[in-house]
């Protein structure tokens, strides 16, 4: 939990700082949903940047602010700019690489920002020690308005915005020349495969965000293993997704782009994950049981966040690549959208599993979310296979 600010002349309640994190929950999924459209209309180079631009902008903000509506404000707009970017950035990947190494380099494009996320805390740590907490957000402001002028500079939207040719995918588009409404009529907003996989994808973010948000406490509560252990744990998990996404995004690739089949692999191994995960010892007891305990809850930890994180990434693939591209961006921001639908329902009502039937029940809920998830992807699989079969017979 974070403590309040004190080095600034002011102090913050937990209360306040609970308003201040909600407020980029509020902003963040919405914006996913709207940038996805968005990119499907206006140039992605130019929404990214600005993002990144106002992203810096925003952090300026933090560095000089003092008083909790200035604070609200600008972690709201952290929340909007960093929604709207990723399905531009996304965009841009699909028109940029062929479907036989799209995984993989979606794969590196999203683990690059989880290593991003690991090295910041202690980077910005010493950086507020050594200078003020003012330090820990004017640094990244300064990184981010500099990067986005170099971004500017180096994306470009298109292969065809530098004189390549367009890849497959992009052909497909310029080849079919329907209006975006009978695009989002006909290949996305009726497509019953498409709800398919966003329902698939919201369980996924359940079980992932349940994980993220609950692992410590188990641990703690129910295995009595001391803060640090936990804590090792937790990083253990974010590890795990790093290699998990990329793995998962490879898989996809060498599997011909069965990207549903991957996705089954990988949820599917969530299930003896979670069982070894509850069958960790209480670390409080013998010597010997003590670092069983550390193994076991770090390598299930580990084995749990390359599992889960693997489909996150890769449903976002398969929803673009099943929408025409014309709307790739538009799927991509209603598959965002059910993922925090998803991932919201890993707060309120995993507490009150807990409380009802205790750490059982949350494991039964994670387990039951993980065999739904597998079911919802199976006929996914089949409808890839028959495109596949059909390819063959042309």
């Amino acid at each position: 939990m974070m403590e309040p600010v004190e080095k600034g002349g002011f102090g913050f309640t937990k209360e306040q700082i609970g308003t201040i994190l909600s407020a980029f929950t509020l902003t963040y999924g919405p914006s996913k949903f709207i940038g996805g459209v968005v990119s499907d209309i206006v140039s992605p180079r130019l929404i990214f940047t600005f993002c990144v631009a106002s992203a810096g902008a925003a952090n300026l903000s933090f560095g000089a602010a003092s008083n909790l509506s200035i604070f609200v404000s600008m972690w709201a707009l952290h929340g909007l700019v960093q929604g709207l970017g990723w399905p531009a950035l996304s965009a841009i990947l699909i028109k940029w690489y062929p479907k036989e190494q799209l995984g993989t380099m979606w794969g590196l494009c999203t683990t690059a920002g989880n290593v991003g996320q690991s090295i910041a805390p202690m980077l910005l740590t010493a950086l507020a020690l050594q200078l003020g907490w003012q330090a820990a957000f004017i640094g990244p402001a300064v990184c981010g308005c500099v990067g986005s002028a170099v971004l500017w500079m180096l994306i470009r939207d298109q292969p065809e915005d530098v004189g390549l040719e367009p890849v497959s995918i992009s052909k497909t588009a310029d080849e079919a020349g329907p209006s975006m409404l009978q695009v989002l009529r006909t290949h996305l907003l009726t497509d019953g495969h498409f709800w398919l996989l966003c329902v698939a994808d919201a369980l996924v973010y359940l079980v992932l965000k349940g994980l993220s948000n609950w692992t410590i406490n188990f641990l703690l509560e129910a295995r009595n293993f001391s803060k640090m252990q936990a804590a090792s744990a937790a990083t253990a998990f974010e590890v795990g997704g790093i290699v998990g996404t990329n793995a998962a995004c490879q898989l996809s690739d060498r599997l011909g782009g069965r990207r549903n089949l991957a996705n089954i692999i990988f949820v599917g191994a969530c299930v003896p994950g979670l069982g070894v995960l509850w069958l960790t010892p209480d670390a409080n007891t013998l010597q010997e049981s003590s670092f069983t305990a550390m193994a076991l809850g770090l390598a299930s930890s580990f084995f749990l966040g390359a599992a889960i994180n693997g489909p996150k990434a890769v449903c976002g693939i398969a929803a673009r690549e099943m929408s025409h591209p014309k709307a790739a961006g538009t799927a991509g921001g209603i598959l965002g959208l059910a993922g925090q639908i998803g991932a919201s329902f890993a707060g309120y009502p995993l507490v009150m599993l807990q409380k009802d039937y205790g750490w059982a029940g949350v494991f039964l809920g994670l387990l039951g979310s993980s065999l739904l998830a597998v079911l919802l992807f199976v006929p996914l699989v089949m409808s890839e296979v028959n495109a596949s079969q059909k390819k063959k017979t042309k």
